[in-house]
């Protein structure tokens, strides 16, 4: 690489300046035996107080799991049994399954938001501000269909009874419960 390339592509890149992820989870996806406790973690570098759990079961919206309002505040939503979370950090909100069963197998997002009024339902009246991972509510029931499908019937490769789907190129959080007593 000539020494006037090298610069110009140097140059560039420090004029680029820092990215921000906006919100992050991790893992993208898991699998776990039923009773087994699991978390999933939620961080944002955006300095939002407000930070939320959804999840989404296949051919169903959004439900709400569990709320933010900052640092060492949390509120059950709709679907909050089975589900605790804690806010240690304006940054983080990991979501914890405790003793995971069959019904919670679904599609997790993770969103946050600067602080608005308390009004009906919280993601609605956030139109502008708020960041919920990647993949787009368009293509979530494709990628739900393609993603994610225990079949009991099935033994995979570590005796698991599982089919894991390829998973995509997102950041959700995808969790597979087995009904199997062990993996």
């Amino acid at each position: 690489m000539s020494p006037c390339l090298l610069g110009c592509v140097v140059f560039c890149l420090l004029q680029a300046g820092a990215v921000h992820a906006g919100v992050t989870q991790d893992p993208r996806f898991q699998v776990v035996r039923r009773g087994q406790s699991v978390t999933l973690k939620c961080t944002q570098d955006l300095g939002h107080d407000r930070m939320y759990w959804y999840r989404q079961d296949l051919g169903h919206g959004l439900r709400p799991i569990h709320y933010s309002a900052g640092v060492s505040t949390s509120e059950p939503r709709d679907v909050p049994d089975g589900y605790s979370v804690s806010r240690s950090s304006t940054e983080n909100f990991p979501l914890m399954l405790e003793s995971a069963n069959r019904s919670q197998t679904s599609v997790y997002f993770c969103a946050s938001s600067y602080s608005t009024a308390l009004q009906g339902h919280l993601l609605s009246v956030q139109k502008t501000g708020v960041h919920v991972q990647a993949p787009s509510t368009g293509s979530l029931r494709a990628l739900l269909a393609r993603c994610l499908q225990c079949d009991p019937g099935y033994a995979g490769e570590t005796g698991s009874n599982l089919t894991a789907r390829p998973w995509g190129p997102c950041g959700t959080i995808h969790l597979c419960l087995s009904s199997a007593a062990s993996m």
